[in-house]
């Protein structure tokens, strides 16, 4: 199938999509499609059949559902696939059509429903070398990953459609990495969010016609598409997929059941591997040092608008720290940060630590006013770009 992937300088003007054939065991043959091979692969998730989950609990408000019940069933799912001494999953996005607006993830649902975005259109990779290995060392004193601090890392997709009836547009691509010139073909591009800024791997177009694309059309309720973000060892073939979602045109017309999926992205880290591919991250820290550097990250949430480095709050979450603000000032400032560090839903990996350690880092958190002004500014963007999104039924 020929289609528009998409336009721009450093996208694809046009590229050939296959239904991908699987089961083969030729290395060499370009319809394999293996993590090894070409940095994708379609695998069965028999699990999530047994899971008691229903396609509602994916759309709970707090995202509380899918934390406790789908992001332990894709850690062990990763771990047996991959043999990763650890996996920690560190977020997931539902993403649906039928209510997002797909330009820019602007609509009123969207403060509601953690995780809910719309489709990417761009062709891009989600991690560079730099912003990859940034994640690596945030995540090096949190407790249960700070042994695992050498020999590799990589960083996985695990996609996964929603609902029970078949995607029929807007589907997810995959480049084959096997058919790309990291060298010519990946160009770093600035990426300015409403809460965030990073750097991603766009695509030029030069080579497009060497190109191979693939799709997974008509997944059943037990398949998973996993894919790479990145991979620290250099000597892989797939270091990173560049994926986008495109549209059908050969999708019937009127097509109503808009693309429904979650794709969850999780750290496996192989503590073995030779030679050493992860950064060089500082000593481990003290207690002291390690409660110190979780409340920088907490001022820093707050500061960049409740979203930094992977910490992020629902919607639901931001709605309530705006009303202690705004109607409760200081008390509601310190209510804030209690809150953050009481960490019921385990955001920020805060909710298991001691009664002391939490109460030292509210102490962090309140010891000046810096935590206060941060918060009211955040405040104050956050209702300025409320109202400009607000739509007339409101």
């Amino acid at each position: 199938m020929d289609v528009k992937i998409c336009d721009g300088r450093y996208c694809h003007k046009r590229a050939v999509l296959r239904s991908s054939k699987l089961g083969r065991k030729d290395l060499n043959d370009p319809d394999l499609l293996t993590i090894d091979s070409c940095g994708f692969e379609l695998c069965k998730l028999p699990e999530v059949r047994q899971c008691s989950m229903s396609n509602s609990d994916f759309y709970e408000p707090t995202g509380r559902i899918v934390r406790e019940n789908y992001y332990p069933l894709v850690a062990d799912f990763l771990k047996r696939y991959t043999g990763a001494s650890y996996v920690k999953v560190v977020r997931h996005s539902i993403r649906n059509g039928q209510i997002m607006d797909r330009r820019n993830y602007q609509m009123k649902e969207s403060k509601k429903i953690d995780g809910l975005c719309g489709y990417s259109s761009d062709v891009h990779t989600d991690y560079t070398q730099e912003t990859a290995d940034t994640s690596f060392r945030k995540m090096a004193n949190f407790p249960e990953t700070r042994h695992y601090r050498t020999g590799r890392y990589i960083v996985f997709c695990v996609w996964k459609p929603l609902g029970d009836k078949p995607i029929r547009n807007d589907h997810l691509a995959l480049l084959d990495e096997r058919t790309i010139n990291r060298t010519d073909d990946c160009v770093e591009v600035d990426v300015y969010g409403h809460n965030f800024q990073t750097v991603v791997h766009r695509l030029d177009s030069s080579h497009a016609a060497q190109h191979r694309w693939y799709y997974f059309p008509d997944m059943k309720a037990d398949e998973v598409c996993v894919f790479k973000h990145f991979d620290s060892d250099p000597n892989q073939v797939s270091r990173g997929v560049f994926h986008t979602s495109f549209v059908d045109p050969t999708a019937p017309e009127g097509t109503l059941n808009k693309r429904q999926s979650i794709d969850v992205r999780a750290f496996c880290y192989f503590p073995d591997h030779t030679p050493n591919t992860c950064p060089i991250v500082p000593p481990l820290s003290t207690e002291e040092e390690c409660q110190r550097n979780l409340a920088t990250n907490l001022l820093l949430l707050v500061a960049r608008n409740f979203h930094h480095q992977g910490f992020q709050w629902p919607g639901e979450k931001i709605d309530w720290v705006v009303e202690q603000v705004v109607n409760h000032g200081i008390e509601g400032v310190k209510a804030v940060a209690k809150d953050i560090v009481t960490d019921e839903m385990n955001y920020f990996e805060l909710r298991d630590r001691s009664e002391e350690a939490k109460e030292r880092i509210i102490t962090m958190l309140l010891e000046n006013d810096n935590f206060g002004k941060a918060l009211k500014a955040s405040v104050e963007k956050v209702r300025v770009r409320h109202l400009h999104f607000k739509t007339p039924e409101e």
